[in-house]
């Protein structure tokens, strides 16, 4: 997941593409602010409409959660 910070786009590549995965873009009070589903090891996510702050990234599967904060500047 690069970079982070980010101002634009958010980068976020994936070893294990074999399933889909679901990502989930939250705020600091809770609340989900994007969902997606996507199949590619690779994805680029646009920020540049998301207001400056901090977020977490949920990125899931069938097998695996990855949880991580991202900055917006």
């Amino acid at each position: 997941i690069f970079p982070n910070p980010c101002k634009d786009f958010l980068h976020i590549e994936l070893a294990d593409f074999s399933t889909n995965h679901s990502i989930s873009i939250i705020d600091v009070y809770g609340n989900e602010v994007f969902n997606s589903f996507f199949a590619n090891s690779q994805l680029q996510l646009n920020m540049a409409g998301f207001s400056s702050g901090i977020y977490f990234l949920r990125i899931s599967s069938n097998t695996n959660v990855i949880n991580c904060k991202i900055i917006k500047r």
